[in-house]
């Protein structure tokens, strides 16, 4: 058996101290749509059950307001992904929300947190 030498490193508290590890949410949607133009708004946002807001960052596969897209559909579906920032650690269910001043917003229902944080949740329109 091979010992193995003990390492140790010193790492300058002010350089930790501006370190951060980075998470985000993602989120694949699908939202049935009889057809025409789709978008989303920036003013989206994920909700926990605690209150706490993660706010969107990118859409991938959609335009964001004030542009419109033709997104392909599968079986009347639409697909795209959106990514969050992240939500706290305590795993509180969360539920998609596009806050607009008009109608037609996004929504979900609620949606359990997993350890990944990467989610497949079908949309609906108010």
């Amino acid at each position: 058996m091979i010992d193995r030498p003990e390492t140790l490193v010193s790492i300058d508290p002010a350089l930790l101290a501006n370190c951060e590890e980075k998470r985000y949410v993602i989120v694949h949607c699908r939202n049935f749509t009889g057809g025409g133009a789709i978008r989303i708004w920036e003013s989206t946002y994920l909700q926990d059950a605690n209150g706490h807001r993660a706010k969107l960052l990118f859409a991938i596969g959609i335009s964001t307001y004030p542009h419109w897209c033709f997104i392909e559909k599968a079986n009347g579906y639409s697909y795209f992904t959106l990514i969050f920032e992240s939500l706290p650690a305590v795993r509180a269910p969360f539920r998609l929300i596009e806050d607009i001043p008009e109608p037609g917003g996004f929504y979900s229902a609620s949606t359990a947190r997993n350890q990944s944080d990467v989610y497949h949740i079908e949309l609906f329109c108010n």
